[in-house]
C-alpha cells in the first residue's frame, strides 16, 4: 500500500524500488530549496509497483521505465482532485500560472473555495482540455457583461426617479 510521509499536498513516487528514508530526503531538499520548514504541509508517498500503477492508471498518469538510462519515463503534471476524490483537472508541465492553478482549484471545489468574484471570473473563463489552459468563454462574457449593463441602467433609473422626487417635494 501507499505510506505517507508527511501529510497532505502530496507527491507520488512511481519508482517502486524508491523508500520511505529516499522519499523524506527528497521531501527536505524540496522544503529547503524553497525555503519551508520541515514541519510544512506537504507529504511524499512511496509504495508498491501494483499500488503505484493502480494509482497511476486512475487518473490517466502514463509512465513506463526505460531500460538503457534505468530511470522511469513519464510527463510532468499536477492532478487536481475534487473534494470527493475525483480528478478534476490535470494542468500538465513544470511551470504553472498562478491563475491556472487557482481556477483549477475553484473548479474542482465546486466553488467551494474563492471568493463570489473567483466564481464570476471563472465563469467567463473555461478549461480546454487541448491546450491545457483556461482560455475566455464568450457567453460567459456576454452573460457577466448583460448583468452589468443591467446593473448600471437599474443604478441609472433609481438615482433618477429618486431625483425626480426630490424635485417634486421642494
Amino acid at each position: 500500500a501507499l505510506g505517507t510521509i508527511k501529510d497532505n499536498k502530496p507527491v507520488f513516487e512511481i519508482n517502486p524500488k524508491e523508500t520511505f528514508d529516499l522519499g523524506r530526503s527528497k521531501r527536505a531538499n524540496y522544503l529547503k530549496a524553497i525555503n519551508l520548514e520541515d514541519d510544512a504541509d506537504w507529504s511524499f508517498f512511496v509504495g508498491e509497483e501494483s499500488e503505484v500503477k493502480r494509482l497511476a492508471d486512475s487518473v490517466g498518469f502514463q509512465y513506463r521505465f526505460h531500460k538503457p538510462s534505468g530511470e522511469y519515463i513519464h510527463s510532468a503534471g499536477i492532478f487536481v482532485l475534487s473534494p470527493q476524490g475525483i480528478l478534476s483537472r490535470t494542468l500538465y508541465g513544470i511551470d504553472y500560472k498562478t491563475p491556472d492553478v487557482k481556477m483549477a482549484l475553484i473548479d474542482a471545489s465546486h466553488g467551494k473555495i474563492g471568493s463570489l468574484l473567483d466564481r464570476v471570473i471563472l465563469s467567463c473563463f473555461h478549461y480546454d482540455p487541448d491546450s491545457h489552459k483556461y482560455g475566455v468563454y464568450i457567453f460567459g462574457l456576454m452573460r457577466v457583461g448583460g448583468l452589468f449593463t443591467i446593473l448600471v441602467i437599474g443604478l441609472m433609473l433609481f438615482l433618477y426617479w429618486r431625483y425626480e422626487k426630490r424635485s417634486r417635494v421642494a
